[in-house]
């Protein structure tokens, strides 16, 4: 079937869909079929007007075949004014239709056809097809049939005298027309009545469905008028309050539910309850009949009944969840308070343990300088070990008891990725080589010679911790740490860390666990290898902190890689920021004047050089306020102004909104030291055209120079 699209037209015209369309007097609401009145009103008449079309015809009654047939044809035509949405035009005019036609088929064939008892009808179907709303509709229908009645009785001859109707045709006529209007009348009054009883037993359903929902609601509904009397509630109303009925509590005035509102409280709830399209919600005290206390969360909203203006009050009794959260403040204070002091003692502990510990490994270290007899040595080394072993212990105890406080806080300092790895390599290769191990130390060719801003001590905290636990649990083979690069911007760069072992691996149903504290693979694990189980547990925290998640690939048998991804800031301040073979090779830019305002002389030096050994002219302002004149004196003009952005007398913000009231499109580029959060969409957003970062390179100015003077050119 076709259909046309939206807001086209679809100039097949499909004969069929519009006569099914058309005798289709049924319309679906909410699912539910119902009879569309006016439609099948309008479907009987025009089939009573269709069949007398062809009596009038063969009975040769031009006149009484001219009116049906034109009857027949304006029941089409209001049929599409219906479908147009034009419901009430539709109405009317079949009223008039079938008033005009029951009148002019009285005139042509006489008052003895009974062509009046249309008027009956007419009376059946307003009441039919009218909205029960619009009396007015009614009346004016009721009106104009009454008075054509009237008409048609005065003027109307007895007997025809346009057309010529043997007395046995007059008797046919008259029978005809009183059997035609009575079935139909008794058709649509059926069809009325069985309309509406089926919308009754709608409304009376859908009435016990809403009652329902409104008296098993948990909060107590209140329905309140403008003048604050409670007008009607729900049972939970009745359990809440303690009102034994409904007669007890309608009626009274809602403030009485409330404890004790002083003026400023009362007056607030009046103002709610006189607005009309004010929605409030709070918490209020109120008082049972028993004069009982309770914390009510109280909504205040706004509807309208049958042209009153009401308000809808939900009440609900928070008692219990108040005293539910103040516990659980109290139990938190409590547990936090603990935590405190269980951070204090463990920090005191450290302390003490620390320092008998610190001339344990102090005179050990002096024993093992001095002369000792052969069988001595053993028992130095002994000591010495269980000594450092201890202090490590402790401050594992000590960094899990920050991180359990939320107290463990990353350092930002720069650092070289390339020197902390070769320092973990030779930390540890004494130990691989007791072993009979190998240990494999690689990064990515482009990050050795980067530096990152971050925090190197728990870094290598995790990777020492990561490369020891493999050291512990590989018997042969080696251990590799790996370092490769993600992705990378000018700002940041994110690395993967992996540390792969051929160890004894973990079986997949234990690799959940042993991020746990106190956590290892099974007992047997500790008993054999030792340890605390702390030391995963405290690497996968730093790494979250860092913003990355450490994770675990094993095979029981075959070994173990431990990775984590993490994204690192460039360290501007030791990354190398001269390239000379980059440099020498940027093109001239000679000719173009640039305005450069710097208050520091040392970075005006810079400045200067750099941009004259590109051909740059350029004119030095030592603030905004001296750059400024020197623009609006027009000695000379200018490509583009470079501007510091902290300067005294006039900042480098200040001096963009001066400039801009005189230009837009000059470009304004301002080279800051600053560093914060999106920055260079917040100078973009503010007016500079672009902004560079200090300290520069100056292949970055250049760029961002040639820019203007390629469009200059």
């Amino acid at each position: 079937m076709e259909q046309a699209l939206p807001g086209t037209t679809n100039t097949n015209f499909n004969g069929a869909r519009f006569f099914t369309h058309w005798f289709d007097t049924f319309v679906y609401i909410d699912g539910k079929r119902y009879l569309n009145r006016f439609k099948f009103a309008l479907v009987t008449i025009f089939i009573v007007f269709f069949v007398t079309v062809f009596t009038n015809y063969f009975s040769a009654q031009k006149y009484s075949f001219i009116i049906t047939l034109s009857g027949s044809l304006a029941c089409i035509i209001l049929g599409y004014l219906d479908a147009q949405k034009k419901h009430k035009l539709a109405r009317i005019l079949f009223s008039f239709l079938l008033n005009a036609a029951a009148f002019t088929l009285c005139f042509v064939e006489g008052i003895s056809s009974g062509a009046f008892f249309f008027y009956f009808l007419i009376v059946v179907i307003a009441n039919f097809i009218s909205e029960k709303e619009n009396y007015g509709e009614l009346r004016a229908i009721y009106t104009l049939t009454f008075v054509m009645l009237v008409i048609t009785f005065f003027i109307c001859p007895q007997k025809s005298e346009l057309q010529v109707i043997n007395q046995e045709m007059e008797q046919l006529n008259l029978l005809l027309n009183a059997i035609i209007s009575f079935i139909i009348g008794g058709m649509l009054s059926y069809h009325m009545m069985k309309d509406s009883f089926h919308k009754e037993k709608a409304l009376v359903s859908k009435e016990r469905f809403l009652d329902s929902v409104y008296n098993t609601s948990l909060d107590a509904i209140l329905i309140v008028s403008d003048k604050g009397i409670i007008t009607d509630c729900n049972t939970e109303s009745l359990n809440l309050f303690g009102y034994p009925s409904k007669n007890k509590l309608l009626g009274k005035y809602i403030y009485n539910l409330f404890e004790e509102l002083d003026a400023d409280d009362e007056s607030l709830l009046h103002q709610q309850l006189q607005e009309t399209n004010t929605w409030w919600q709070g918490e209020l005290t109120c008082k049972t009949i028993d004069s009982k206390n309770f914390t009510g969360f109280v909504s205040v909203i706004p509807m309208t009944h049958e042209t009153k203006q009401l308000k809808k009050i939900n009440i609900l009794d928070i008692t219990a969840t108040k005293q539910a959260r103040a516990d659980l403040e109290k139990a938190k204070e409590k547990a936090e308070n603990a935590v405190l002091a269980r951070t204090k003692f463990v920090s005191n502990m450290s302390h003490e343990l620390r320092t008998p510990l610190n001339g344990i490994i102090g005179s050990t270290n002096l024993l093992l300088q001095n002369n000792w007899l052969p069988d001595q040595k053993q028992y130095f080394d002994i000591l010495k070990y269980s000594s450092e072993h201890m202090l490590g212990l402790i401050n594992d105890i000590l960094d899990f008891s920050k991180i359990e406080a939320g107290k463990m806080e990353l350092e930002k300092t720069g650092f070289s990725l390339n020197s902390l790895m070769n320092k973990l390599h030779t930390l540890f290769a004494g130990q691989f080589e007791k072993k009979g191990l190998t240990l494999t130390v690689n990064a990515d060719e482009q990050l050795k010679e980067l530096s990152f801003y971050g925090d190197p001590t728990r870094l290598n905290q995790v990777l020492t911790n990561l490369i020891s636990n493999a050291l512990k649990f590989t018997t042969s083979g080696g251990v590799s740490l790996i370092v490769k690069q993600i992705t990378r911007n000018s700002n940041a760069c994110s690395l993967k860390f992996m540390v792969k072992d051929t160890g004894i691996g973990i079986p997949k149903e234990k690799q959940h666990h042993i991020f746990e504290s106190f956590a290892q693979a099974d007992t047997a694990t500790t008993r054999k290898f030792g340890g605390t189980g702390l030391g995963l547990s405290i690497s996968a925290k730093i790494i979250e902190l860092h913003g990355g998640q450490l994770q675990v690939e094993s095979v029981h048998g075959e070994g173990s890689t431990f990775f984590f991804t993490i994204q690192l800031d460039f360290d501007y301040k030791r990354t190398s920021y001269l390239n000379e073979e980059v440099v020498r090779e940027l093109r001239s830019l000679k000719g173009m004047k640039v305005l450069v305002a710097e208050d520091n002389p040392i970075n005006m030096l810079i400045a200067k050089a750099v941009l004259e050994k590109w051909g740059i002219e350029v004119t030095e302002a030592v603030n905004g306020k001296e750059a400024l004149d020197m623009y609006l004196s027009g000695e000379k003009v200018f490509d583009l102004v470079l501007a510091d952005l902290e300067m005294p007398i006039m900042d480098g913000y200040e001096l963009l909104h001066s400039l801009r009231t005189y230009t837009k499109d000059l470009p304004i580029i301002t080279f800051t030291a600053a560093l914060f959060e999106n920055m260079q969409a917040h100078l973009i957003n503010k007016g500079f055209t672009d902004y560079i970062q200090k300290p520069f390179r100056p292949e970055d100015l250049h760029r961002k120079l040639a820019v203007f003077y390629t469009s200059a050119e």
